[in-house]
């Protein structure tokens, strides 16, 4: 649920059966306590790699029967002698987010219906939905009487519709909050609990501000190799603002002695590993500006507003960073549409 990509099941399960061919007498695991027998080593780790692949050969099955990924979050489920197994716990990941997992990595996220590639925007969506149950007061009615039922889920997604149309319906945040933090609760995995209740804070305007990599040990932030660093850069180019813009700049690291090249060209920003000749500008800087502008510390603009960034060609290195964007970690948003999160800076 944290947002990575695909893992792929049958690598994983077949990555453990090496380990079970060691035959060890204690396994000492990343994650929870040693284990000690090599009865108890072979145990812990051939059911966790049946749950893996039980998991993904069930959910193969499924897809090829034409099932679609909300149906395989039903109906697959481990069998008793693997769901009680007093290592297998759905105390971190679950099988539902699992299975959801692997049809996307699979199939794609299209499930086969022409109207999903295609549909309405998302606001307007919204105001249908809510025009076809009755309007605001009829929804917050049906997500008052689903809580009490306990569809804790179902209230807050009609209640997700009327905060596309008003982000800020104070009354509607909170009883969406209501509703997550009750469903939260009763979680025993815990990603599923934390998420719904970090987004019940977040939607009460209780959440603390969220922090960027630049919170993580200074070794690490200072390791970070200078070219990965500018290579992040063209995920935050503003394409939109420079579309008719060639600019190729030279990013000089002086206290590393390092020097590559960022390309604008009509919306897209190529990275050049080697230092470019024939460059427009150089940008000089140390490393740990480069650090913090990736750590959403600080944007590019600003370090060369405040001269922790220096240029041959102030006025075009002025242009030339202003088409990035930094990072606002306050502007996403867990509990409302993003869209609209954006939009209102919420």
């Amino acid at each position: 649920m944290r947002g990575t990509r695909y893992r792929d099941p049958v690598n994983w399960y077949k990555a453990v059966d090496v380990l079970r061919s060691f035959n060890a007498e204690t396994m000492v695991p990343s994650h929870g306590r040693p284990v000690y027998g090599q009865e108890n080593v072979a145990d812990v780790l051939t059911a966790y790699r049946d749950a893996i692949q039980y998991s993904h050969d069930q959910t193969i099955r499924l897809i090829n029967k034409g099932y679609l990924m909300e149906d395989l979050a039903e109906l697959v489920n481990l069998p008793p002698h693997l769901a009680e197994h007093p290592w297998l716990g759905e105390f971190y990941g679950s099988v539902k987010n699992s299975v959801r997992q692997f049809y996307v990595g699979y199939i794609g996220w299209y499930q086969g219906d022409p109207w999903e590639v295609d549909r309405v925007e998302p606001n307007r969506r919204a105001e249908l939905y809510v025009e076809s149950m009755g309007g605001r007061n009829a929804v917050m009615d049906n997500a008052r009487a689903a809580i009490e039922r306990e569809e804790f889920t179902w209230a807050t997604e009609i209640l997700t519709y009327l905060l596309y149309q008003n982000p800020n319906d104070t009354a509607v945040r909170q009883l969406k909050a209501t509703a997550l933090r009750e469903w939260g609760y009763r979680q025993i995995t815990t990603t599923w609990r934390m998420w719904a209740l970090t987004s019940a804070m977040e939607l009460e305007g209780t959440l603390p501000a969220r922090s960027g990599i630049g919170e993580q040990n200074e070794d690490i932030v200072d390791a970070f190799p200078v070219s990965a660093a500018i290579e992040l850069l063209p995920a935050r180019l503003a394409a939109e603002r420079c579309l008719d813009v060639n600019i190729v700049a030279r990013f000089s690291v002086s206290d590393r002695n390092e020097a590559y090249g960022l390309e604008i060209r009509q919306g897209v920003a190529e990275f050049h590993a080697n230092n470019p000749d024939n460059v427009d500008l150089t940008l000089e800087m140390e490393a740990n500006v480069l650090n913090e502008v990736i750590a959403g510390q600080i944007t590019l603009a600003e370090a060369l507003d405040n001269g922790d960034i220096s240029s041959d060609e102030a006025e075009l290195a002025e242009e030339f960073v202003s088409y990035f964007e930094g990072i606002d970690y306050q502007s996403i948003s867990l509990s409302i549409p993003v869209n609209n999160a954006l939009r209102t800076g919420l």
